[in-house]
């Protein structure tokens, strides 16, 4: 499960269907040469043929090189070219073209990262000189007047319908409850990832009662990246396993593949019910503010499918459903170099405001129910999402943030 935007590269324009991705920063797309590409669904987001596009150069050969969280790969050349999103053109950005690609599921698509410019794949052997980095896609928006800060917003959605990314700006109909601030954490003093720490997880049984699942009483909380390119939910082993006994699924395994993972049958999962069990994620950053996320156990479970399509079944014809929870390990040692995952499994619950700016995200709980639209743009500077939206509770960062305000 992942989401996508669809953007046009080139001239004349070659639609692109790319992932979504606060846990990486380059912008990149798969080269209609690429092998991967040979099978039907090899590259099902789409290639680029740089040869069919008048504006297209190359910037540094074989300047790409990426390997991502769940050991999909991607090489290529740093290319720039007009790229699109909705109707505004943006000339000369600097993107990703992979003339290799691997993904472990066999399905290869591009990838629009939007974390900051300093780990785009191209800056790994680079001096920390902020000046020297190329700007990542949501800088190039900025710098070309298109939007006034580096912030977007993010409504996932529940499974099955359509969410939203607004760059620049908030949809204050997409949301309910209050809108918090929580500063991302700094890495030798300086905000440069979406960080924040998981306070403690709570189960809220069917039967009413109360368990808490995680509370570092005594340590540090843990560091957690809040990654939408990501599917699964890393956690602890020992919260692992409370969270598997307390969502009642099955041991399965593939011994082709030797895969092994936790299923039920999907009639089972309890949603909406009055009585379905909930899952609480308390998240901070560097400062006194909390938020409090609420998902339904169910919502940890996605749909087991074939190749085709179809819904993989038991013995007896149930279709199957898989929790995406998985057991990083021990906790001990965690840092912002090892940090536990959390992916869109959970993050399409609630709404996110990445504020890359001031190094800040603020987050709400989303509203599935929600019909309308209201988006409000977010101006440059500390107090630019307040003024946005007054029912903010804000906060302020006191670390340096990567790019700040042109820093």
């Amino acid at each position: 499960m992942a989401y996508f935007l669809d953007i046009l590269v080139g001239t004349p324009g070659q639609m692109q269907s790319v992932m979504i991705d606060t846990g990486s920063s380059d912008l990149i797309v798969t080269a209609s040469n690429a092998s991967a590409c040979i099978t039907i669904w090899g590259c099902a987001g789409g290639t680029f043929d740089p040869v069919k596009s008048s504006t297209f150069g190359t910037v540094t050969p074989d300047g790409l090189s990426i390997t991502y969280g769940d050991y999909s790969r991607k090489v290529g050349d740093y290319v720039n070219d007009v790229t699109q999103i909705g109707d505004v053109p943006m000339n000369d950005a600097q993107l990703g073209l992979a003339y290799y690609t691997k993904d472990f599921t066999g399905v290869n698509f591009g990838i629009m990262g939007l974390g900051y410019s300093s780990n785009l794949a191209g800056n790994e052997a680079v001096e920390p000189d902020e000046q020297s980095y190329p700007p990542t896609f949501i800088e190039t928006l900025v710098h070309t007047g298109v939007i006034a800060s580096r912030l977007f917003s993010l409504h996932l959605n529940e499974l099955g319908k359509r969410g939203s990314i607004i760059f620049g700006g908030i949809d204050v109909d997409k949301f309910r409850g209050p809108l918090t601030t929580l500063n991302c954490l700094a890495d030798n003093d300086t905000v440069k990832d979406f960080y924040l720490n998981l306070e403690e997880v709570t189960v809220q049984s069917s039967k009413g009662g109360s368990q808490s699942l995680m509370r570092p009483t005594g340590q540090k909380p843990y560091p957690v990246l809040l990654d939408t390119g990501s599917l699964n939910w890393n956690v602890p082993t020992d919260v692992y396993e409370k969270i598997t006994e307390a969502a009642g699924a099955f041991e399965a395994n593939d011994t082709k593949t030797e895969r092994e993972w936790l299923e039920k049958p999907c009639d089972d999962l309890d949603r909406g019910g009055i009585d379905a069990p909930h899952i609480q994620l308390t998240l901070s950053g560097n400062g006194p503010n909390t938020v409090t996320l609420d998902l339904e156990m169910a919502d940890l479970f996605i749909p087991r499918l074939n190749q085709d399509g179809s819904a993989k079944t038991n013995d007896v014809g149930q279709a199957l459903c898989e929790l995406i929870v998985r057991d990083y390990g021990s906790p001990e040692g965690l840092d912002q170099e090892g940090g536990i995952a959390i992916g869109n499994v959970v993050t399409r619950t609630g709404y996110f405001v990445f504020d890359l700016d001031n190094g800040q995200i603020s987050i709400a709980q989303a509203d599935f129910a929600a019909n309308s639209s209201n988006v409000v743009q977010v101006e440059a500077g500390p107090d630019g999402l307040k003024n946005a939206f007054d029912g903010l509770k804000a906060e302020h960062q006191t670390n340096h943030v990567e790019g700040q305000f042109g820093r």
